[in-house]
């Protein structure tokens, strides 16, 4: 009905304004919609998202994807989106990577991350600190899973040297 016209015409004058793939454009919406961007922060969202996807030459479903994976896993508000597109983009410049790649392999790590309080920026810094000795992304963000995930359970041998310094672990 009316809502699904004015859906169609918000994203065909953001594709109109920007110069982009209407059908991307579409399905960046729908995607949007179904990972929880409320409608009323639609097309502030796919704006942040549309502008993420020009700079980091990708399209904006794959901006939406990435951009919407951080925001949930870390439970933000959609308006923090241009604060992690920037965050993201950090990443691209000082690191090896794209925004597309940061994008692709944000759910190996983005998860657990979060759910033991890394903040996102730290996350970033990591994922720099890894691709620029050559680690693809793909492999840093499972090497950083990982590691989060040996400090969550840590091994005998790591016990021993946590009581050792006196660190302080989940178990």
């Amino acid at each position: 009905g009316q809502e699904f016209e004015m859906l169609n015409q918000g994203v065909k004058d953001l594709s109109t304004a920007f110069g982009t793939n209407l059908q991307s454009n579409i399905n960046a919406a729908y995607q949007s919609i179904s990972a929880g961007v409320p409608q009323e922060n639609l097309f502030t969202f796919l704006q942040t998202a549309t502008k993420a996807g020009i700079a980091g030459v990708t399209d904006t479903a794959v901006a939406v994807d990435g951009l919407t994976t951080v925001i949930n896993a870390y439970g933000k508000d959609m308006s923090a989106a241009a604060e992690i597109s920037d965050q993201m983009f950090t990443a691209v410049r000082l690191g090896k990577t794209t925004f597309e790649e940061l994008s692709g392999f944000m759910f190996q790590a983005v998860p657990i991350a979060s759910s033991v309080g890394v903040q996102f920026d730290e996350l970033m810094a990591s994922v720099i600190g890894l691709t620029k000795q050559g680690v693809p992304t793909r492999v840093a963000m499972t090497q950083i899973r990982a590691a989060i995930s040996n400090l969550q359970k840590p091994t005998k041998e790591m016990q021993t040297a946590f009581d050792r310094l006196n660190v302080k672990t989940a178990t």
